[in-house]
């Protein structure tokens, strides 16, 4: 209703970037962003959706997963009696605490979202050789690829099918998306990896020029009340526009009078007037 819409295609985030990019042929889409998903197709319009279930049920390979791996590996490292290290020192930094021990009150308190902000900073740790910081960028990229290749499997796609990549984790991180190629090649799937051609509003506009519209779009018209609404608006909207116009007719139209002939705009009104005035 605030949009003014007749209606509207309502549809997961995942699909429109596998539809748009591959609408008529088998396709794959893992995405790792804050959250993460594999969704497959085949050439006869099946699909499945992997993973994305949110943190507590399953985020594998996204950021927050990272992120959370990488909080669990520097305590279990603290346990252990191990000295501290550049993964370490690093999320006390980025989380913008004073110590290492004021970490579990910080995620208690933070959302998904800020412990998601952490990967990026756990990816570059291992880049710079932090093994702790390693271990948990291939555990997670491990775990994406694995959804990929178990997609695959499910549908029977060929050897030959795209594998689109998407997310900021996957897309930013070189580090992290390195270990997702090397997983994805030692599960013996031998897809293609590349960058979605069609993504975002592209990807959106794509999917809404689709004919017949797949199944997973649910299409919401407008109620009865909005409809009404917007009726009312509209023919408000023309009164208004003929009020304007001949408002601005009149004033044109006293503009052409002589002086004498025009209204008075100072002084007294006629009727409060004597004779002599």
């Amino acid at each position: 209703a605030a949009l003014d819409l007749e209606s509207a295609a309502v549809c997961p985030d995942l699909h429109p970037i596998l539809w748009a990019n591959a609408p008529h042929s088998p396709g794959i889409l893992a995405l790792a962003g804050t959250g993460s998903g594999v969704i497959a197709k085949n050439g006869a319009g099946e699909w499945l959706h992997l993973g994305g279930r949110g943190p507590t049920i399953g985020d594998q390979g996204s950021a927050w997963a990272l992120a959370a791996a990488a909080l669990r590996a520097v305590f279990d490292a603290l346990d252990e009696g191990q000295p501290p290290g550049l993964l370490m020192q690093t999320l006390v930094a980025c989380a913008g605490v004073a110590a290492i021990d004021a970490l579990p009150a910080w995620t208690a308190e933070a959302t998904k979202d800020r412990i998601a902000a952490l990967a990026r900073d756990v990816a570059a740790a291992a880049e710079q050789g932090d093994v702790l910081a390693q271990q948990c960028v291939e555990a997670q990229a491990s775990a994406l690829a694995h959804l990929a290749r178990i997609a695959q499997q499910r549908l029977q796609l060929p050897p030959e099918t795209p594998l689109f990549l998407a997310g900021g984790l996957l897309t930013g991180s070189q580090v992290f998306r390195a270990a997702f190629l090397r997983a994805v090649a030692a599960s013996g799937a031998a897809l293609t990896p590349s960058e979605p051609p069609l993504s975002g509003h592209r990807a959106v506009h794509a999917v809404a020029l689709l004919s017949p519209q797949p199944s997973w779009i649910t299409t919401v018209q407008a109620s009865l009340d909005a409809t009404k609404r917007r009726q009312a608006a509209a023919v408000q909207s023309t009164a208004g526009s003929r009020n304007r116009y001949f408002k601005d007719q009149d004033q044109r139209q006293r503009e052409t009078l002589p002086p004498t002939e025009q209204v008075a705009v100072d002084g007294d009104p006629l009727d409060q007037l004597s004779a002599k005035g």
